[in-house]
């Protein structure tokens, strides 16, 4: 049994075929690879800067991910906890110091 073809479904397709082969801009298997190389690289550095940042070297500079500024990255919602806690245990030293600076 065969399903019914509706006139539209046929001009949907079209469509979805010119669009395909519109797309001009072509990447060579090597390109892609050299690409997805680097991006890999960058993952553990772009996690390392978001819950570490002060471990970064000086100067240097990681390639963002980030399409939309007002959207952060799943990195950054990541690291937001990481951030947090860290902030967290370096008040609790702080606080510990000043008590002890107090009792003397």
């Amino acid at each position: 049994s065969s399903l019914p073809v509706r006139e539209g479904d046929l001009e949907s397709d079209q469509l979805m075929f010119d669009l395909d082969q519109g797309f001009t801009q072509g990447f060579t298997q090597e390109q892609v690879d050299e690409m997805n190389q680097q991006l890999s690289q960058t993952r553990s550095q772009r996690v390392r800067a978001a819950m570490f940042p002060e471990t970064l070297e000086e100067g240097m500079e990681i390639p963002s991910t980030q399409l939309d500024q007002a959207q952060p990255t799943a990195v950054q919602r990541l690291s937001e906890p990481s951030q947090m806690l860290k902030h967290a245990v370096v008040n609790l030293i702080n606080y510990q110091d000043d008590a002890d600076l107090a009792t003397r």
